[in-house]
């Protein structure tokens, strides 16, 4: 099923913007490098959790319980998370203008990031070998919120022909 994302981001654009490109983030479950550590180490905060949870319910009923939240924070992060990621990336639609960069996310609430291309400081990617990729973006703002540790780089995650995208935006910014 193709969605019409240019339907998704005209209700933001400016009266002399046109969308140049458009695309979301791949579907599905998507592991990360991140995951290479995450995955072993959810899988032993789980079963040491779970461990315990029954040896204490075993051994004093009621206690147990209190091995409820962690073998909930275990399976958060053992499947629960991949769950989350997934539903934040279907409801995720990117696009290009002449000025700006947006990200718009969310479904039940709305969240648009802009940003324009004339006020980006770095521009990077990284090329996976489908070609698909992560496009991460700074500007002032996020380097100032870099700065009190609240913020991290925005990105377009997953996105298919990276390189091309990657172009563009820098092709724009030589316009400019």
């Amino acid at each position: 099923m193709r969605r019409d994302i240019p339907s998704k981001l005209w209700p933001y654009l400016n009266n002399d913007e046109h969308l140049l490109w458009t695309g979301e983030p791949k579907k599905g479950v998507v592991f990360r490098k991140s995951d290479y550590v995450l995955i072993p180490f959810s899988l032993i905060w789980f079963t040491f959790s779970a461990f315990w949870t029954i040896g204490v319910s075993q051994v004093s009923g009621w206690a147990g319980l209190f091995g409820l939240p962690f073998l909930l924070i275990g399976i958060y992060l053992l499947i629960g998370r991949f769950y989350v990621d997934m539903r934040q990336r279907a409801n995720t639609f990117n696009g290009l203008t002449e000025n700006r960069i947006l990200i718009k996310t969310g479904s039940k609430t709305t969240q648009v990031k802009s940003f324009y291309i004339d006020r980006l400081y770095n521009i990077n990617y990284i090329e996976k070998r489908d070609r698909s990729g992560i496009i991460s973006i700074s500007d002032p703002e996020t380097i100032a919120r870099q700065k009190n540790n609240r913020y991290s780089n925005p990105e377009l995650a997953f996105i298919p022909n990276v390189k091309k995208g990657y172009d563009q935006i820098l092709e724009l910014q030589n316009k400019g």
